[in-house]
């Protein structure tokens, strides 16, 4: 370990980005609110943030009920890619859904996606950070 490297690194991947709709089709096959590759060599954990704003959620509310945001950890080497970790979280409120997981890291680099469940109509504004702790 390097007495001079830092033992974390915090990056804004999306900054209230928005986002038209969680029903379109993105990637092969998958309904997701983003689809991102990082690199991940020389760090042994990572601390991911998600927040969706709905924009519009006076008219059409979160289903506090069936909303779900499920946050897939994919592992990817030469010969491909496959999952190896995945979180979910759900809401109390009708204007966000949000949460935050711990997860190992292996490799070098890490595919993460974010696929929704039961949002409504958008538009939606997206905000996803990072911690690595080596």
């Amino acid at each position: 370990m390097c007495f001079f490297c830092p033992k974390t690194k915090y990056v804004e991947l999306l900054a209230n980005q928005p986002l038209a709709s969680a029903s379109e089709p993105f990637g092969p096959g998958y309904q997701v609110l983003f689809d991102q590759t990082i690199p991940v060599k020389g760090w042994k954990e990572i601390c991911v943030w998600v927040h969706v704003f709905v924009d519009n959620y006076e008219t059409t509310p979160i289903d506090t009920a069936t909303a779900q945001l499920n946050l897939r950890f994919m592992h990817k080497f030469s010969g491909g890619e496959f999952d190896y970790e995945k979180d979910s979280f759900g809401t109390d409120v009708t204007s966000y859904i949000n949460g935050y997981t711990i997860q190992p890291v292996i490799g070098e680099q890490l595919r993460l996606l974010c696929e929704p469940k039961n949002l409504p109509p958008g538009p939606y504004r997206l905000t996803v950070t990072y911690l690595l702790v080596r």
